[in-house]
């Protein structure tokens, strides 16, 4: 088995467990590879979804993976605002496993999701 197919199982596991709970409140899930000045890779699921009153898109916040050490993080406006990027979220002492993943957002996973929705 190559390297590309090892890397993709976590990332499609980690998307699924992420897009069960965005279809749930109907919410979008964008993708996206980054890559910092050391070559480290990280994998971002950006989460967004309309705000009441409005017809575009509202970032909520991305759930970061590292690849290929699956470690986790997440990425927040808040974050952003302190001019911290993807990386700079990642927690050491957390590494993506598919069922502490789903059980590790709970219900924050909605309540972040619904805060930014609802906000003024």
């Amino acid at each position: 088995m190559n390297q590309i197919a090892t890397e993709a199982v976590p990332r499609e596991v980690c998307l699924e467990i992420l897009k069960k709970r965005a279809d749930a409140l109907s919410l979008s899930i964008e993708t996206e590879w980054k890559k910092n000045k050391d070559g480290k890779r990280c994998v971002c699921f950006h989460v967004s979804g309309t705000r009441s009153g409005h017809s575009d898109e509202w970032f909520c916040f991305s759930v970061v993976m590292t690849v290929p050490e699956l470690k986790l993080g997440i990425w927040t406006r808040r974050s952003m605002d302190y001019h911290k990027g993807p990386f700079d979220v990642v927690e050491e002492d957390r590494t993506f496993d598919p069922t502490s993943f789903d059980q590790w957002l709970g219900t924050w996973f909605e309540n972040a999701a619904l805060e930014e929705l609802t906000r003024p």
